[in-house]
């Protein structure tokens, strides 16, 4: 099968590229009908970032998270420089992310949900506290969730 070809071809450090270049994660993997796999790997991810290196007009910022729908990512920078940068999983067309300028108010390690009791946030960075919006861990399915 593929995903046992997939699985005897690449190390698990591979893997965890792969997927993330895919906006998946492990628990994820069996959606994919269809993988893109750089022909070169960097583990820091940093060799296939779709952001700039550098932004000069963020020289004096401290820290700056920014995140795009288009492309299912997020960058983060520090004093303009580009320190890491991953997949994620922004809101479906249902229920859109907000776009704009926001801040993140709080943290937590894990944070209940105020849209959803049932929801269990890890690593919780609040950004509105009405709108249910946040940017914490959670599955990478591949598709806007």
């Amino acid at each position: 099968s593929a995903m046992k070809a997939f699985n005897e071809e690449f190390d698990k450090d591979q893997q965890r590229i792969i997927l993330a270049l895919n906006r998946l994660d492990m628990d994820n993997k069996w959606r994919a009908d269809t993988l893109s796999v750089p022909d070169k790997f960097d583990e820091t991810l940093m060799r296939y970032s779709p952001f700039p290196a550098h932004i000069a007009k963020l020289d004096k910022v401290d820290k700056i998270a920014f995140f795009s729908y288009p492309i299912q990512a997020y960058a983060l920078y520090e004093h303009g420089k580009l320190v890491k940068w991953g997949p994620t999983s922004m809101g479906k067309k249902t229920a859109q992310t907000k776009r704009g300028l926001m801040f993140a108010n709080w943290k937590k390690e894990l944070a209940i949900s105020t849209v959803d009791s049932d929801w269990k946030l890890p690593y919780n960075f609040n950004i509105h506290n009405t709108l249910g919006i946040g940017w914490h861990e959670y599955d990478l399915p591949g598709y806007p969730a």
